[in-house]
């Protein structure tokens, strides 16, 4: 759960202002029918905004308007990603909103609420002589002067596992085609001290409980040796947190040192922007770096033992299902511990977006209202290269993707049909003996070594070799002992059973999982295999009558820092983050 930095941000600026502010966070939590606007009628705000991503447009516009129905004296605007990118144009399509903010609103919004001269706000959008007029969109340049982000404002938050969110960077010098930032954030990069950043995570846990916190910087590592810098402050701090950087870095922004020091620090995790593993699409979206880049950098990350994760996106231009299959081969050849593969999204008023307008059939109605991530199958554009029917083939491809990771025997068989010569290592952790089963799964050339507890006697022929725990009991990695060594990272899958015995726990045999192969799966017993993510997101779950074992990705948008959105008047105001549909 990715909680909107942002709008976090915006409340402390209205706070430290003197307003009141409310936020209803509709992208992590539900709202029944009639429930915002009864909140609206409670709270009586003089001003409400939303902020929107371009998928939600339209359902934040359904939402606003029964606000206004509730109370129609409070004044409204929107802000976020999609109004960074489209402005003028989308103000001038709707009749929801009084104002729209560009940019960063954290001058801009008190400065609205308060009753400033209205062409002298900058990164304003506003309706005055019959047309809109949009001032200057003008960025912050000493970020540790702005307060500290603020979640009390919040109607509701899960306190349990809650990362803490740390925003250290904004603005983007890159020109990827398909990135919005530059737009939203600027492309001068603007950084934070070493001593800023510190000082806050010192605040933050005065206010709130948390083990871990995460860097949703868009290019945290691009200046190398402030980035050690800031680790540095950080052994220096041992404040006892974790950090993770999922929301993307440059593998091209990594050297040795750094890795070891981002590992000393506190790393646990961090995702790569890889894209594509083919360098003629690269090139073509001017990512600016190489496969072999991507390699490299991935590689330094490992060595340092940091998990490490990468974003895919498929239909980019260039792209066809062989290359998106190159994409899954580099994936699993590299040792990714997770992967995100999300479709292209031909985003208004990015380059690519554009491209696809000209280059491409589209076949969604309203790409402001879709389903752009997550469990849907739903392809929103065909290249002649790259059909419809290729990209459904990739959700079959990239199932467990899509999903919590759980899909029947025959589509993981399907998924690995292509893959000669795997090796797979089975952890005996149930009271089932599927050798020949599992074996069946497999492509031919495949060899299933299997690891057993302290005197359990196998005798199938589909296995190719025992392995025995050395010592009695339960098995650890830390029991491994002698084996620790031999099964570090030889297995291309590993597999552990699952009998769904009450109140067993699989984090030890997971643990072993991931040490020993690049990909894990827990076996069910009722036709269904299930990837187990990386600790980098989420970690095994104990067996729970209701869900059964299992873990989940957590999924969230990629690049969504920008905290262009909307809040209070001169007594107070509500904040609508993203919205049902």
């Amino acid at each position: 759960m990715t909680h909107n930095a942002g709008l976090a941000y915006l409340s402390s600026a209205l706070l430290a202002r003197g307003h009141d502010v409310r936020v209803l966070d509709m992208n992590n939590y539900g709202y029944a029918d009639g429930e915002v606007a009864a909140y609206a009628r409670a709270y009586q705000p003089d001003w409400v905004g939303a902020s929107v991503k371009t998928a939600l447009v339209s359902s934040a516009e359904r939402t606003i308007r029964e606000i206004s129905r509730a109370c129609p004296q409070a004044r409204t605007i929107v802000g976020g990603p999609h109004i960074g990118v489209r402005a003028r144009e989308y103000m001038k399509s709707q009749d929801v909103y009084e104002f729209g903010l560009t940019g960063e609103g954290e001058h801009a919004l008190p400065d609205l609420v308060e009753g400033k001269s209205l062409s002298e706000i900058p990164c304003l959008l506003y309706y005055e002589d019959g047309e809109w007029k949009q001032n200057k969109t003008e960025f912050i340049f000493n970020l540790d002067d702005l307060p500290y982000p603020t979640y009390k404002t919040w109607d509701r938050i899960d306190r349990s596992g809650f990362p803490y969110l740390m925003v250290h960077s904004r603005g983007c010098p890159f020109y990827c085609t398909f990135c919005s930032v530059p737009k939203i954030n600027g492309r001068k990069f603007r950084r934070r001290s070493p001593e800023g950043t510190i000082d806050e995570l010192r605040h933050a846990r005065r206010e709130y409980v948390f083990r871990d916190f995460e860097f949703l910087d868009d290019n945290l590592t691009l200046d190398i040796d402030h980035a050690k810098e800031v680790c540095e402050a950080l052994i220096q701090a041992d404040l006892g947190v974790g950090w993770y950087a999922n929301n993307g870095i440059r593998a091209d922004r990594l050297d040795s040192e750094l890795c070891v020091l981002m590992k000393r620090s506190g790393c646990k995790g961090v995702a790569i922007g890889v894209e594509s593993a083919d360098d003629d699409v690269l090139e073509a979206i001017k990512k600016g770096e190489t496969v072999d880049q991507l390699w490299n950098g991935i590689r330094l990350l490992k060595e340092a033992d940091i998990v490490v994760g990468g974003h895919f996106i498929v239909g980019l231009p260039g792209d066809t299902l062989e290359k998106v299959k190159k994409s899954i081969a580099f994936k699993d050849s590299v040792g990714l511990d997770f992967a995100y593969f999300n479709q292209l999204v031909p985003y208004p008023g990015t380059e690519l977006g554009e491209w696809a307008m000209e280059n491409t059939n589209i076949l969604v109605d309203d790409v402001t209202d879709a389903s752009h991530f997550g469990a849907k199958e739903q392809v929103f554009m065909e290249t002649p290269e790259f059909p419809k029917e290729d990209r459904e083939a990739v959700f079959k491809l990239l199932s467990t993707d899509y999903t919590d990771g759980r899909i029947e025997y025959s589509d993981f068989k399907d998924l690995y049909a292509d893959r000669s010569g795997l090796n797979v290592l089975l952890i005996r952790s149930g009271r089932m003996d599927p050798y020949e089963h599992v074996k069946s799964l497999l492509p031919e050339g495949s060899t299933l070594d299997v690891l057993v507890s302290t005197g359990v006697r196998v005798d199938d022929s589909a296995v190719d070799k025992i392995i025995e725990y050395p010592t009695p009991g339960l098995m650890s990695l830390k029991g491994l002992g002698r084996l620790r060594k031999p099964l570090r990272a030889t297995y291309d899958l590993v597999l552990y059973l699952n009998t769904f015995q009450n109140g067993m726990s699989f984090d030890n045999i997971v643990k072993i999982a991931r040490h020993s192969g690049t990909k894990v799966y827990e076996y069910q017993s009722g036709g269904h295999m299930r990837e187990v993510k990386s600790e980098g997101y989420k970690t095994t779950e104990l067996y729970s009558k209701t869900k059964g074992s299992a873990t989940a990705r957590v999924s969230g948008e990629k690049k969504q820092s920008a905290p262009a959105t909307p809040d209070t008047s001169s007594d107070q105001a509500m904040v609508v983050s993203g919205t049902k549909s």
